[in-house]
């Protein structure tokens, strides 16, 4: 999904949900965060060993967690650059499954 972000603060706290995540195979997720064509974040998602069978994949930069389920992200299956933040202007967030449903949540900030 691509979102304009008209805040102006270089670095805008943000929330991603990757509803009812559920992965019966063991092909990695990637989950990204692009602006003006430049992946700037990522999270790499090992879901070998049937450990992701369903609820919330939350990445939060607002309150500087992750979470699965309501939990805790499953031990050594997430690589990560950052918490999730939006840059001004236009950001890209993309995953790398057939279909997700995705939920981003933040509060423009500007200087």
């Amino acid at each position: 999904i691509t979102i304009y972000n008209a805040a102006t603060w270089p670095q805008n706290d943000c929330r991603i949900t990757v509803k009812n995540f559920a992965v019966t195979s063991d092909t990695p997720v990637v989950v990204a965060l692009s602006s003006g064509g430049t992946t700037y974040l990522t999270w790499n998602i090992d879901t070998s060993g049937g450990l992701y069978t369903g609820g919330d994949l939350i990445l939060d930069g607002i309150q500087k967690r992750n979470l699965y389920h309501s939990g805790n992200i499953p031990t050594n299956t997430m690589t990560w650059t950052d918490y999730p933040y939006l840059q001004p202007g236009e950001n890209t967030i993309s995953v790398s499954l057939s279909s997700a449903d995705l939920e981003l949540y933040y509060v423009p900030a500007y200087l």
